[in-house]
């Protein structure tokens, strides 16, 4: 809801990053862990029965995903999380100020709520939804920021 209160949520900017400058979501946190401490992985193995407890509970996550997610909650705070994040955006040439979501309500198809129409960052559509000449529809991913 934050673009709708004129603003865009961090976490939608960690989204963006994540889904557009890493080949795969595997690929990203390969990249969040090098920029952790090593202990980050005596921590992971501390905590294996946590994570099999945690996958059994939530099967549609990957192991990977319930790393991360235990790592940034547990083994991080939200503070600490933040700056590894603009670390991440300042190596890798991520402005977030660049990116803009519009967003409005929308009943089509029968959709409750806020609905994303278009993602733009640096001035290109990187995802838009348009109606086409008989009134339906659909979605456009344009292209994919490397």
């Amino acid at each position: 809801t934050a673009p709708l209160e004129g603003h865009i949520d961090k976490l939608e900017s960690y989204r963006f990053f994540r889904n557009n400058y890493f080949k795969n979501i595997n690929s990203f946190y390969d990249s969040f862990y090098k920029y952790l401490p090593r202990n980050v992985f005596e921590f992971l193995s501390n905590n294996k029965k946590k994570i099999i407890v945690k996958k059994k509970r939530y099967p549609h996550y990957t192991l990977e995903d319930i790393k991360f997610r235990l790592v940034r909650s547990d083994y991080l705070n939200k503070r600490k999380y933040d700056i590894v994040m603009l670390k991440m955006f300042n190596d890798f040439k991520f402005d977030p100020k660049k990116l803009v979501i519009t967003i409005v309500e929308n009943e089509m198809f029968d959709i409750v709520g806020p609905y994303i129409t278009e993602i733009e960052y640096n001035g290109e559509y990187i995802m838009c939804d348009v109606e086409d000449f008989e009134g339906e529809y659909y979605s456009m991913n344009s292209f994919k920021l490397n």
